[in-house]
């Protein structure tokens, strides 16, 4: 488990950038840490603060208007991770994208928040499915939360780890 004091550095760090961060618990079906622990996460804006108890085990972003950002969610289960791979072939993935291995050595690849193009997008878009074989890969538009380092997936036992951390929000780029 993260300390107390690794996560509010962390908290710190992603305030600073702007960022809305939110305590999660091992609330969620699997225990991993990543339930919300406030329960109107998804109208907070970014003056939203938080003490970091022991009951805080992880923490999570908001994704949208509110943070600024995207999340396109890669697991290696259901070879989302080999299928991505295989889309890079055909998209450009710019040097400054925000890259992040996930506590189930996925990949969180972070996009700037287009209002235009995404404010009638769906909360949480899967992706479709392939033969009737569903792929690993999730776009978190709004009204969604991503956990962030330095928090633990409690079901693997593996830390959310930055490749390519946030550095400003605003060099963060669109999505291809």
């Amino acid at each position: 488990k993260p300390s107390i004091e690794n996560l509010n550095i962390a908290k710190g760090l992603y305030k600073s950038k702007n960022l809305l961060v939110i305590p999660l618990s091992r609330k969620d079906t699997s225990m991993a840490g990543k339930s919300p622990m406030v329960s109107n996460w998804n109208n907070l804006t970014t003056n939203y603060d938080f003490k970091i108890t022991n009951s805080v085990c992880n923490l999570g972003i908001v994704c949208g208007p509110e943070s600024g950002i995207i999340c396109i969610d890669i697991d290696v289960k259901d070879d989302g991770v080999k299928i991505f791979k295989k889309m890079l072939n055909h998209y450009t993935i710019p040097k400054n994208c925000p890259i992040q291995r996930t506590g189930t050595n996925g990949y969180h690849y972070i996009f700037k928040y287009n209002p235009e193009r995404m404010s009638t997008m769906m909360a949480k878009i899967k992706c479709p499915k392939l033969n009737l074989i569903p792929i690993g890969i999730d776009m978190w538009i709004q009204q969604c939360q991503f956990v962030v380092s330095p928090s633990v997936n409690y079901t693997t036992g593996v830390q959310y780890e930055w490749i390519n951390p946030i550095n400003n929000i605003c060099d963060i780029p669109e999505m291809p």
